[in-house]
């Protein structure tokens, strides 16, 4: 393979980086394998003050690259390093390129703390990239599940949709949720609009709504909250009734 672009030594040395994110830009429109070499340089030849004003680039190439291309744990070992180093903007763009990868899957297992840490950020667009890598992923660790459901009290409504989509492909069965809902109580932490949407997304039967209110009721969560649990499950169970007259 070649030597990286010579331009960029001219830039790096001048501190030109309007020049810099145009040469990535320019190279995102054709995304290569040989584009890697350009990057090492820049990765390799910049002090971190100078890379935070092309990084967001840097990493959209490596997205664009990583659609077509398998990229080796050398650069997704770089994106983990940069995402817990970087500012809300930087974060989101590395979960779109995790998002573009042809092997999503083999990659899915090395970036698990990166989503886990996704799925509570506070910036909206870094929730909804980390559950669109978790609903084209195989199989999830049930770690994450709490985290997703928490998710459906979001103000936000393409994070309530998109966890419902990402909890109906990877819930099995209304088994597994009640096993995901009852284990150590967890849902003894979730609010009624959390309830509401669990109903409204895997309970569409009567008799499945009074196979929940019975598992809730011989659970040995707090008798308040089983009460309130009960009630709700009860209020909904009446309105699908009337629906199905």
């Amino acid at each position: 393979m070649n030597d990286h672009d010579k331009n960029l030594e001219l830039f790096i040395k001048s501190a030109n980086y309007t020049a810099i994110n145009e040469f990535l830009i320019e190279a995102s429109k054709t995304p290569h394998l040989k584009n890697l070499i350009d990057i090492d340089y820049l990765i390799t030849s910049s002090q971190d003050s100078l890379f935070n004003h092309f990084a967001i680039n840097v990493i959209f190439l490596l997205g664009e690259i990583g659609k077509n291309h398998f990229l080796s744990d050398k650069y997704t070992n770089f994106l983990i390093t940069t995402y817990f180093k970087s500012d809300r903007w930087i974060r989101n763009e590395i979960l779109l390129a995790f998002s573009k990868s042809i092997r999503i899957d083999e990659l899915f297992k090395n970036i698990l703390d990166v989503i886990e840490f996704a799925l509570v950020d506070d910036y909206d667009p870094i929730t909804i990239s980390a559950l669109t890598i978790i609903y084209y992923a195989k199989k999830i660790p049930d770690r994450f599940f709490p985290k997703i459901i928490k998710n459906l009290e979001s103000k936000n409504p393409k994070i309530v949709q998109k966890s419902v989509k990402v909890l109906k492909k990877h819930v099995e069965s209304t088994d597994v949720l009640y096993d995901i809902l009852l284990k150590e109580n967890i849902i003894d932490l979730y609010s009624k609009q959390i309830l509401r949407s669990l109903l409204l997304a895997f309970f569409n039967d009567v008799h499945i709504v009074e196979e929940f209110k019975e598992k809730i009721m011989n659970s040995d969560l707090d008798l308040t909250k089983k009460e309130s649990l009960i009630s709700e499950i009860k209020t909904y169970k009446r309105i699908l009734q009337q629906r199905t007259l």
